[in-house]
């Protein structure tokens, strides 16, 4: 697919990534001069011999043995990342991958097996690696990636030229204008991305009370994830246009860039972000919108299915974290939520066959996470209501009351039926019990018992906490029907 109108992330010429991937073993041999262990020379037949032999269970343990004496000869490292890319034996790439994986988790913050010197071509050739590599190896370098970046970039801060150098692979990659025949993955350039946010979804320093966004992640929102906007916007519009089928041929890259922008507010609110924030937020709520009209049904629909499950994450995390930002988007998130749940409970209700584990796993964790967003809202206070509250679809004196979250009331359902205990009493100062029971097409799936209790004071106050189907405890202020 051609992105036109792309905004590209840099200005340069593309170059021959494939060669320069290559010539990174002999590079990297060079840099470190021989000076380590000149007595453990490797040859590249030997080594992919040994790496064919990790594939059999009987030699496995000497393959092993062998790699590890070869760990710190110069260039080694370098050279399993030559075997990684396209056009390499497709016997001895995953496990070159793989064994440069655990080299990096192993001797990454070790200077004696990997010096400085060494390590800096090691790197440049790791990213130029990873955004050729085929899907086979894909995870396993970007594990490794993963682990250099959080110590070298975002803790060590001596790999200034990482962010220049995946905006330059961003718009050098196959689905920019212009370059469908470059060598460049679009989806590999955007696992990099989301591989560098990752250590950024968490406080780094979670003992100060309140805790700006450090200067990298500013500098990673202005220069990749703001230029992606438009990617992203084009992509939601080809899933908005397929919700009929609820697949598209990209929703697996839709899915990395809802996880980039969640990596990026999981924690903090880079200033850089904020002027686009709002159009971001508005394509994440198209897409829950979008879910209720084809929820997960089928194996097929996974992939959609994952990416409105990371859009439920989002919101949960806007609402947590930053909800003053997104206060005039609370009541379409919320009607969003319980749209998608009764849409996902009604598609469970009228299956007769056996329903895939993995569908059944997707449908049960999009239903927990819509009313997690429920519950969060209730508890963060003002939306689109003066107060986070429940309200009584009958008088608290009637035999059967329902009860439903604010921003539900138009045109669903309630999400929970409450059925009078006889055996409770109104007296002055004596709290209504109901029983809590679900109420279809609600509970299909969900673990809510006639056990869990609500209490009703006499001025409508909860006495006790409501447990929304075994999710998330939620509580507010109860009103009678009619009431403001």
């Amino acid at each position: 697919m051609e992105v036109e109108g792309a905004s590209p992330a840099q200005k340069t010429s593309p170059s021959s990534i494939l060669d320069g991937v290559e010539q990174q073993g002999v590079a990297v041999a060079k840099v470190a001069g021989g000076v380590r262990n000149p007595q453990m020379e490797f040859t590249a037949a030997h080594i992919e011999t040994l790496l064919l032999d990790t594939r059999d269970p009987s030699r496995i343990k000497e393959a092993e043995m062998a790699l590890n004496a070869y760990e710190a000869s110069p260039g080694f490292a370098g050279h399993l990342l030559s075997l990684c890319h396209t056009g390499s034996n497709e016997q001895t790439m995953l496990p070159a991958a793989t064994y440069f994986q655990n080299l990096v988790r192993k001797h990454w913050s070790n200077s004696t097996t990997l010096p400085n010197t060494e390590q800096a071509a090691v790197r440049a050739a790791l990213l130029q690696t990873l955004f050729v590599a085929p899907p086979t190896v894909v995870k396993q370098l970007a594990e490794a990636f993963r682990v250099i970046a959080a110590q070298d970039f975002a803790t060590n801060k001596c790999w200034p030229d990482l962010i220049t150098d995946i905006g330059t692979g961003l718009q050098n990659s196959n689905m920019m204008p212009g370059k469908q025949d470059s060598p460049i993955s679009t989806e590999n350039a955007l696992i990099a991305v989301h591989t560098l946010l990752k250590p950024y979804k968490y406080f780094r320093n979670p003992q100060l009370a309140k805790e700006v966004a450090p200067a990298e992640l500013e500098a990673i929102t202005q220069s990749l994830l703001n230029p992606l906007f438009d990617i992203f916007h084009l992509l939601v519009g080809q899933a908005v246009a397929s919700e009929a089928e609820g697949a598209a041929p990209h929703d697996h890259i839709l899915n990395t860039l809802c996880k980039c922008f969640h990596h990026t507010v999981q924690a903090y609110m880079p200033a850089a972000l904020e002027p686009r924030l709002k159009g971001w937020m508005e394509s994440m709520l198209r897409l829950l919108e979008g879910a209720a009209a084809c929820p997960v049904a089928v194996a097929a629909q996974l992939p959609r299915g994952k990416v409105h499950k990371r859009c439920l994450q989002i919101c949960i995390s806007m609402v947590t974290r930053h909800r003053r930002k997104v206060d005039g988007q609370m009541q379409q998130m919320c009607a969003a939520a319980g749209k998608l749940v009764h849409a996902t409970a009604a598609v469970t209700a009228a299956s007769t066959a056996e329903r895939d584990e993995a569908v059944a796993g997707m449908q049960g964790r999009q239903m927990s996470l819509s009313f997690d967003l429920l519950a969060r809202m209730l508890e963060t206070g003002p939306g689109c209501v003066k107060t986070a509250t429940w309200r009584l679809g009958a008088s608290a004196q009637r035999e059967n009351c329902h009860v439903a979250p604010w921003g539900l009331r138009a045109g669903l359902t309630s999400c929970v039926e409450l059925r009078r205990n006889p055996m409770s009493s109104q007296s002055d100062g004596a709290p209504v019990v109901f029983d809590a029971r679900p109420a279809l097409p609600v509970a299909v799936g969900m673990t809510v018992t006639a056990g869990h209790r609500l209490g009703l004071g006499r001025e409508g106050k909860c006495c006790t906490s409501l447990v929304g189907f075994g999710v998330h405890a939620v509580s507010g202020v109860l009103h009678p029907q009619g009431s403001a």
